[in-house]
């Protein structure tokens, strides 16, 4: 298995922890956002919830795995790669219990850089967090990888893929702003940092 795919792998695990933790919660709430919204009327609702929260899951997903790049192109403050998860096991006693707030501090990060900020701006899909067993689950995963070489076309396809594997969500509600991100990069050609 090369590189790619174990992290296709590590990908998809994730995405279907995220969505099996989460299937039943704040159905109300995604009812609401969904008779709100007026979209997608053509899918049955129990689809559409399902669409819903695997949109969400990729949303996050692509978040931390944004992150995890940023960092492994020293744009911020390391905090989930190794560099940063060697320094925050020296300086916190119980870190397996402190996986989503060192997430939460990276993501403080990130917000303060503006051209980064528009990939996690806050929408629907943040109706979930990410807890401490999701953070703690995706964090390890992606530590084992170096994003210092990987583009914005290598992103591109790992969205399309995951997209593709959970029906269509391109058109689906509205677009995540972390997938919105990465197309923009793409429309204009830029490089991922």
């Amino acid at each position: 298995m090369n590189n790619n795919e174990a992290l296709l792998s590590d990908l998809r695990e994730f995405i279907d922890f995220f969505i099996m933790k989460y299937k039943y919660e704040n159905i109300g709430i995604i009812r609401k956002i969904r008779a709100k919204s007026g979209l997608n009327k053509d899918v049955s609702e129990e689809k559409w919830y399902e669409l819903f929260i695997s949109k969400s899951a990729i949303n996050h997903c692509l978040k931390i795995l944004l992150i995890k790049i940023f960092e492994d192109k020293n744009k911020v403050l390391p905090k989930l790669n190794t560099e940063g998860f060697k320094h925050w096991s020296k300086m916190v006693v119980d870190i397996e219990n402190q996986y989503n707030n060192i997430y939460k501090m990276a993501l403080k990060d990130i917000l303060t850089i503006s051209e980064l900020r528009k990939a996690f701006k806050k929408s629907d899909y943040d109706v979930y967090v990410i807890d401490n067993e999701l953070a703690s689950y995706i964090i390890n995963k992606l530590l084992k990888y170096d994003f210092d070489k990987i583009t914005v076309q290598d992103v591109y396809r790992i969205i399309q893929i995951l997209y593709n594997e959970h029906g269509e969500l391109k058109y689906f509600y509205k677009p995540s702003p972390a997938v919105d991100f990465i197309n923009e990069l793409i429309q204009k050609k830029e490089i991922l940092i």
